[in-house]
């Protein structure tokens, strides 16, 4: 047999070899890109917290954006929105009082808490809670089921009559957060780690009465950021001024390291400075007061009355809503026009003062 002619018989029988050869690499090559397919690369998106919008027509300016270089979410406490005013309607007012109620959202969309800060005009009778409510509740823009409401002055004297009967009667069951309903009309409302005093500034607040050890109790509690809440300011600048018989209430709030004292009463809107348990000015630290009875009463120019304590921000020529903001560490004030102008925003940390918003 010729060399060529074994050469092919060899090649013949050498084929089914090579195909099987070459079979075996495509299938080990096409397993080694699925596993790479399968394993792949880590994703490095990082999704940032939502933060949920404001739910007036303004919005305060933006806090700057968390770095987006963390390959781990950020885990972000749930913010809460509180709108309060007093002081409305008064008859005669009923456009003003009415543009105001539609600043605040219904509950339906999504409002939280709703503090109404006393004085139901002219004297807290059935019929002025009638009218009262055509604009804030049933018969109107109905923001009952998340209202707390404190009494004014120009309630008190019918209370019986007119405030109790529309608040605890309406309204026990449906009060937002956790109520503690004690001897009304001064209560607490909680939201999250926040806690609402709410008082009557018509009765005695003097150490030793009643009211007074509710509060220190309830400031006493751990885990909360107070917030107390009463018709009459202790600071203002206004008709009324400064109210010394709410002296021993600013001290215990001081002592026990509260947030705020949120009010109505002075028809107009005021961030007053930071103050100690005495009552002295300070540059950090203190307790904060703010005034928000612009909610239709005719309203009052500041320096106007006696004893008067100029704001560190003040507005007295619009009717206006207070919106705070509430998170973990701090709370924003805005202040809103009825027309939805923002006139005024500023952040507070718990226990110090940020300063103006840009």
């Amino acid at each position: 047999m010729s060399w060529r002619t074994r050469r092919r018989h060899l090649l013949l029988r050498a084929r089914p070899f090579v195909l099987l050869a070459i079979l075996i690499l495509v299938v080990a090559m096409a397993g080694c890109g699925a596993a790479q397919v399968r394993t792949g690369v880590p994703s490095t998106t990082t999704s940032l917290p939502h933060l949920a919008p404001s739910a007036s027509p303004t919005s305060p300016p933006s806090a700057s954006q968390p770095s987006t270089t963390s390959t781990v979410s950020p885990q972000v406490s749930k913010q809460h929105i509180v709108y309060a005013v007093g002081d409305s309607p008064l008859p005669g007012n009923e456009t003003i009082s009415s543009r105001i109620a539609g600043l605040v959202p219904l509950p339906a969309e999504g409002l939280e808490l709703f503090l109404y800060l006393g004085d139901v005009y002219p004297s807290g009778s059935p019929a002025d809670f009638a009218h009262y409510d055509s604009i804030f509740g049933g018969g109107g823009r109905d923001l009952r089921a998340k209202t707390a409401s404190v009494i004014g002055n120009h309630e008190s004297v019918s209370r019986e009559i007119g405030w109790v009967p529309y608040w605890s009667g309406t309204l026990t069951t449906t009060w937002p957060g956790s109520l503690t309903l004690t001897n009304l009309p001064y209560y607490t409302v909680k939201l999250g780690q926040w806690k609402f005093i709410l008082l009557d500034t018509n009765r005695q607040l003097s150490v030793g009465g009643a009211q007074y050890d509710f509060l220190v109790n309830e400031l006493k509690e751990p885990g909360y950021h107070c917030i107390v809440a009463g018709h009459a300011p202790r600071w203002s600048s206004g008709l009324h001024g400064n109210d010394p018989f709410l002296a021993a209430l600013w001290k215990e709030m001081c002592d026990e390291r509260a947030v705020a004292y949120v009010s109505g009463h002075e028809h107009n809107s005021e961030v007053q400075p930071p103050r100690d348990a005495e009552g002295r000015v300070v540059s950090e630290g203190g307790c904060i007061q703010l005034v928000a009875g612009a909610g239709g009463g005719g309203l009052y120019k500041f320096g106007s009355g006696p004893d008067d304590s100029t704001p560190e921000w003040g507005d007295d020529t619009h009717y206006a809503v207070l919106r705070l903001t509430l998170r973990d560490q701090d709370f924003t004030a805005d202040f809103i026009a009825q027309d939805g102008t923002l006139l005024h925003s500023q952040t507070f940390r718990v226990g110090a003062v940020v300063g103006p918003a840009a």
